[in-house]
Order: structure tokens, then sequence, then C-alpha cells
């Protein structure tokens, strides 16, 4: 299992080097764990990363969880009407 602590700020200059670390992840480990207790800023492509994420995490049945939602991600999340499909809730 790999617990992975998003970083601070996601933005599309963070994207690239973000998908490539996360994709890295997903195909390399059994379970992966986000904790995003630090995540203070995240834009719509950030969101649309993770929300890509998500859906590959369930093609390849490998169980994703979310450790310590930061508010900044709910409320992103929320505005854009992603919680359900982030699995944030």
């Amino acid at each position: 299992m790999a617990v992975f602590k998003l970083p601070a700020e996601m933005s599309i200059a963070t994207a690239s080097e973000l998908k490539q670390t996360l994709h890295g992840l997903l195909q390399s480990e059994p379970c992966l764990d986000l904790d995003s207790v630090a995540v203070i800023r995240v834009d719509a492509s950030t969101l649309q990363l993770l929300l890509a994420l998500v859906n590959e995490a369930e093609l390849r049945t490998v169980p994703l969880r979310w450790l310590n939602i930061s508010t900044e991600l709910k409320a992103s999340a929320e505005l854009l009407g992603l919680t359900d499909s982030l699995k944030l809730a």
C-alpha cells in the first residue's frame, strides 16, 4: 500500500509531474491512499487529473482511499460538482 501526500498547491503548472507520479503508483501498488491534508490550492485541471485517476483505479480494481481531505480540496470539488465522482463524500 502506498500513501501519497498531495502537494499544497496543485495547478496546471504541476499537473504533468503529478500525473506521472500518480500513474506510476497506480501501476505498481496494490492499493493507493491519497493524503490531501496539505492542499491549500487546487485548480480545475488538477481536479480533472484526480478524476481520471479515480476512474482508472476503479477500472483496474485498485482500491483508492482519501485520507485527511482538506477543506480546500473538498470546497473546489463541491464547486464543480465533483464530490461524488471523486469519491470524497
